[in-house]
């Protein structure tokens, strides 16, 4: 899951009410961070975008300008 919000804030607060659902393999691989994103467009569906694969996701990171800081907290990539 990946969560973008208006301020630190409000994603911390999205990142507590899903770990209170006890998702049986839930892990915050990243702690939510103020990092600025570029975006073309609003998501559709009320803000919930779904992917069909972690490639996909990948791709979908490069776009906004995250992908240093997604291969990061998957592993893919050390951190500075």
């Amino acid at each position: 899951m990946y969560a973008e919000g208006p301020d630190e804030a409000a994603v911390s607060s999205w990142v507590s009410a899903v770990q209170a659902l006890r998702y049986k393999d839930f892990q915050c691989t990243r702690k939510p961070a103020v990092s600025p994103v570029q975006a073309s467009s609003w998501t559709k569906n009320g803000g919930f975008e779904e992917v069909t694969s972690v490639a996909e996701f990948g791709e979908r990171m490069e776009q906004r300008g995250l992908g240093c800081w997604w291969k990061i907290g998957m592993g893919y990539e050390a951190s500075n």
